[in-house]
């Protein structure tokens, strides 16, 4: 069990859960009282119950009127990688059916996900392999409505498209609402 806490600068009263049970990999999302008593179901809300993808490191943000959780999504043998988003309100019911698809599964998989509210919608940043290395990768990011579709056309943009180590990359959001990386 992982659990992924928010900056400390973020007031977040949901707690993200990456469970892996019989090597199936999920994420969970609980909401928790300043108490710190588990609003939700017995064990959180599983955000995507599909069986031929496996979900993992999630990034979640808050919204008006509930969560938006993006996480890795790989292929069951890990061979291909993408990312997906799931919308739950704030009672913990799921939005998006099984989940809307922002990266379509690839051999160049996303990780280094970074959610954030970003004019009214959630937006993700993420790093992505370049097609062949196992090192080099791009910096992109993409934003969601909150009815679900893309907000952006083309819904992901390249924030460094140059081919390189980057390293872990930090991100934030200011105050005019603009996402600014460092790597």
């Amino acid at each position: 069990l992982m659990i992924r806490r928010p900056p400390r600068s973020t007031l977040f009263p949901y707690t993200t859960l990456f469970r892996s049970a019989n090597n199936q990999h999920h994420v969970w999302v609980q909401h928790i009282d300043v108490g710190g008593t588990p609003l939700w179901t017995t064990d959180g809300v599983n955000v995507d119950n599909s069986q031929a993808e496996l979900q993992m490191s999630p990034a979640a943000v808050q919204l008006q009127d509930g969560l938006v959780v993006y996480y890795q999504a790989t292929n069951t043998s890990q061979s291909q990688g993408g990312i997906q988003v799931q919308r739950l309100n704030s009672g913990g019911e799921p939005q998006w059916d099984t989940g809307i698809v922002v990266v379509p599964l690839s051999p160049e998989p996303c990780f280094n996900l970074h959610a954030f509210a970003q004019m009214g919608n959630s937006s993700i940043f993420f790093s992505q392999y370049v097609p062949g290395s196992g090192v080099n990768t791009f910096l992109r990011a993409s934003q969601q409505s909150l009815a679900g579709p893309p907000a952006w056309d083309p819904p992901v943009r390249d924030l460094c498209s140059v081919a390189s180590d980057k390293g872990r990359p930090d991100v934030t959001v200011n105050s005019a609402g603009q996402i600014l990386a460092a790597w």
